[in-house]
């Protein structure tokens, strides 16, 4: 009896030691890749105050900043970016500052946008993270906004009618910039209407 105690004890041991060792090797991996992927490039991006010097960001209904890593065809505006926003960014935030942004590890792009009346052109910042660009971008009422670390995309415009949608889709800048980074390969059959 003594024997067989001594032999499950013994096994216990050998078998708590390999999944110790296992754990400790699988973690020494793990943080050597996460080394390995660890981005060098560091995204700046600093807005303006206000010419007047006021530091409260006005004159957007809404204002926001997504780190995209794809695109969903079957929505319009900033439903149809898939990605995280940077809770920063908000239409009550302090401006006259400069803003680190995350490492482009879980992203591809980086969008900023500022939603406005019709009367004023809204404010539509796609990048690029690119290591040694810069890109500026200036709005309707005087902000003046640098990234430093990225480079800006154009958004091109969309014909009437592509891919059978409304305009609320193509004329929609959120929906230009996913059309034409991302496509709308993943976009479902019976949604594009046949002329």
């Amino acid at each position: 009896m003594l024997e067989c105690s001594f032999w499950i004890v013994r096994r216990f041991m050998i078998s708590s030691q390999l999944t110790i060792t296992l754990r400790l090797k699988q973690y020494i991996f793990n943080s050597y890749w996460r080394r390995r992927l660890k981005s060098d490039l560091s995204i700046i991006l600093t807005i303006s105050r206000f010419p007047d010097d006021d530091d409260q960001i006005k004159g957007f209904s809404s204002f926001w900043l997504r780190y995209v890593h794809g695109f969903s065809p079957h929505f319009h505006c900033q439903q149809s970016l898939l990605g995280e926003n940077d809770p920063r960014f908000t239409n009550h935030m302090t401006i006259g500052a400069k803003f680190e942004l995350e490492e482009p590890l879980k992203y591809r792009h980086i969008y900023l946008c500022g939603v406005t009346s019709k009367q004023f052109p809204g404010l539509h910042f796609a990048l690029l993270p690119k290591e040694g660009a810069s890109a500026v971008a200036k709005t309707y009422n005087g902000l003046v906004i640098t990234a430093v670390g990225a480079k800006r995309l154009e958004i091109p415009d969309l014909p009437d009618g592509f891919a059978g949608m409304d305009q609320n889709y193509t004329t929609c800048c959120n929906w230009k910039f996913g059309v034409e980074y991302y496509g709308i390969s993943n976009m479902r059959r019976e949604l594009i209407k046949d002329k």
